[in-house]
């Protein structure tokens, strides 16, 4: 009996003693979790829970365990799936003036040289392989090559298509060709000139010296790689009677020019004429007119125009 009542009491005892249960628990230092949780600022995101390993494959195609492979039917779905090819993009081009579409082109009845860029960044280069008949390709290079047209001697406008090749690639130029309405009379075969425009500046320095400069708009046509004239003859205020020193000696003046294309122009020939010229002239009184000579090196009269600009003393 007396056995019974002491285990009961020790029983008790142990139950009714919370307090020295807590004190032996305090008294053991805190965990590192404890610790860390306490310290951690509020700020401090809450860790990413762990992912687990169905997850993992979700987004991985290398497998796990056996667990991310194919079955047969993805595996003939990605078998059967159509594959699509990406065509090379096309780079090249053929440019003319700039553009690689057909451009167009006006030329005045004299015809004349104009200078036309092309271009190509395919292999060969580019090639002419049709021009208009009353036209020629000369100086081609890389960067292009001066298109000359003949003058129309026709009174109606006509037109043609040069046509370059690079490779697959085609570009062109539609050319037109005013008529002639000038009254001249012009064999596109034939050496000839054409004087389109006369205009003169006075006392225009030139080495230090004061003189006149007369321009012109000038074509020359078929005299490629040779030396022509321009004249000057001077003539009283009457267009008749010609400027003379005194001993009768017909004054006038001359200027060389060289042509480089089969349809050369200038639109500012440029002839520089000497003050001095104009005081050896006893019959040179308030004005003079000028008429204007194109000849060949050897004389032959190419064009000619009369009482071109008046000038005052």
């Amino acid at each position: 009996m007396l056995l019974v009542c002491l285990t009961a009491t020790c029983i008790m005892a142990q139950y009714k003693d919370p307090t020295r249960h807590q004190s032996q628990s305090s008294s053991k230092p805190a965990t590192s979790k404890q610790s860390t949780t306490k310290n951690t600022p509020k700020s401090t995101p809450k860790s990413t829970p762990k992912t687990s390993q169905k997850q993992k494959n979700k987004y991985t195609s290398t497998p796990q365990n056996n667990e991310t492979k194919l079955n047969d039917a993805e595996r003939d779905k990605y078998d059967k799936e159509e594959v699509v090819e990406v065509e090379p993009v096309d780079n090249s081009y053929l440019q003319i003036n700039g553009s690689v579409e057909t451009i167009s082109l006006s030329k005045p009845w004299q015809g004349g040289q104009e200078w036309i860029s092309a271009g190509t960044n395919i292999d060969g280069g580019y090639e002419i392989t049709h021009i208009p008949s009353w036209c020629v390709a000369t100086h081609k290079s890389s960067s292009g090559f001066y298109l000359e047209c003949a003058p129309n001697s026709g009174s109606s406008s006509r037109s043609g298509v040069l046509e370059l090749q690079a490779g697959s690639k085609t570009n062109g130029i539609k050319i037109t060709q005013s008529g002639n309405s000038s009254g001249l009379t012009l064999d596109e075969d034939d050496r000839s000139a054409i004087i389109n425009k006369v205009w003169f500046d006075k006392n225009v320095m030139d080495n230090g010296t004061k003189k006149l400069l007369v321009h012109l708009d000038l074509n020359v046509n078929k005299l490629v790689g040779e030396r022509f004239r321009v004249y000057l003859h001077f003539f009283r205020d009457d267009n008749v009677t010609k400027l003379a020193d005194n001993n009768g000696t017909e004054i006038n003046f001359f200027a060389y020019g060289n042509s480089e294309y089969h349809y050369s122009h200038w639109d500012d020939f440029k002839v520089f004429v000497h003050n001095n010229l104009f005081l050896k002239a006893h019959n040179f009184k308030k004005q003079c007119t000028i008429d204007i000579e194109v000849t060949d090196d050897n004389g032959n009269r190419l064009a000619y125009k009369r009482n071109c600009i008046t000038i005052g003393k």
